[in-house]
């Protein structure tokens, strides 16, 4: 289970974090962020189109072989999050 926080100040963080732990679908992201983002219809695109950009700025790999298009967090993905927490 990725290590979440409900003081981290950004989306943008959590969902890291999550990554970080390992690769997830979005649904798999959301789920993991249900009790610290109050999910929502809008909570969920938001958490998909951070997955997209994430991914145009290579901060995660993606992978589509399987039903569920899953992400990974690549280097620069963790050097984004170290930044994130400094």
């Amino acid at each position: 289970m990725a290590t979440v926080h409900d003081d981290v100040s950004s989306l943008e963080e959590q969902l890291l974090r999550v990554l970080y732990e390992g690769s997830a679908s979005a649904r798999e992201c959301a789920a993991q962020l249900a009790p610290y983002a109050r999910l929502s219809v809008d909570r969920i695109r938001e958490i998909e189109h951070l997955l997209r950009e994430f991914a145009r700025h290579r901060y995660l790999g993606v992978e589509t072989d399987s039903a569920e298009t899953r992400y990974s967090l690549t280097l620069a993905g963790s050097e984004r999050l170290a930044e994130l927490v400094e």
